[in-house]
C-alpha cells in the first residue's frame, strides 16, 4: 500500500497548528516562572493582639470586649 503525500500547503498548516499550540503552552509556563520568581506576599490573619487592639481604638474597654466574646472577667 502506498502512502498519499500531502500537499505542502497542508503541512505548513499543521505545522503552524503546533507552533501555536506550543507558544500557548510557553506563555504559560513563563507565567508560572514569573509567579516563582517575584511570588506574591503572604497575607497573615489578624492576631487576637491585632483584633483587641483595633477594638481599643474605635474606643471599647476590656470588659466591653470580653462582654461581647461572651468572657466573664473578674
Amino acid at each position: 500500500m502506498a502512502r498519499t503525500s500531502r500537499s505542502k500547503d497542508v503541512r505548513i498548516a499543521e505545522i503552524d497548528v503546533k507552533i501555536e499550540k506550543y507558544k500557548t503552552l510557553i506563555e504559560q509556563l513563563e507565567s508560572k516562572k514569573s509567579s516563582i520568581i517575584n511570588p506574591a506576599p503572604r497575607t497573615r490573619k489578624p492576631g487576637v493582639n491585632a483584633i483587641i487592639k483595633q477594638a481599643k481604638e474605635l474606643g471599647m474597654t476590656a470588659d466591653e470586649i470580653a462582654k461581647k466574646l461572651g468572657i466573664k472577667v473578674g
